[in-house]
């Protein structure tokens, strides 16, 4: 586990040393019109999800995945929690109907399972998760 910690550490600081340079970034100023446009269009609504906080070491699992699972890449779903809680959301009330963002890997940017497969409500998140599910969730949801 450690070396694969190891990989994913040294390709991260090569990807922000060598690719930096041609990493589609944007502005402040264009960051600014699209978070603001999205909060002026019904976006922001009372008590609803402004933005999902990931710490680094959640940057580096999620990477782990594309190793793991052997992807080229990652979608990221906006998700939203449903209105009952979820016995493994970070805080089952609090995330009630939620918005949130859900990383999927993906191959030939085909995602490695069926998301808009019916969900087995019988297997609703269970606490803590399976190391080994194929997606990634759990950030903070702020405010």
């Amino acid at each position: 586990m450690f070396s694969l910690y190891l990989e994913i550490n040294f390709v991260l600081q090569y990807l922000f040393f060598h690719l930096k340079k041609i990493m589609p970034r944007i502005s402040k100023a264009d960051a600014r019109i699209l978070i603001q446009h999205y909060r002026d269009t019904g976006g922001w609504a009372d008590g609803q999800t402004r933005s999902v906080w990931f710490s680094k070491d959640d940057f580096t699992q999620i990477l782990g995945m594309t190793a793991e699972f052997g992807a080229d890449g990652m979608h990221i779903y906006i998700a939203k929690y449903p209105e009952k809680e979820m016995p493994g959301a970070p805080d089952p009330v609090k995330y009630k109907n939620r918005i949130t963002v859900v990383f999927v890997p993906t191959i030939d940017k085909q995602d490695i399972f069926d998301v808009q497969a019916p969900p087995d409500e019988q297997a609703m998140m269970a606490m803590g998760g399976d190391p080994n599910d194929p997606a990634f969730d759990h950030g903070g949801l702020e405010p």
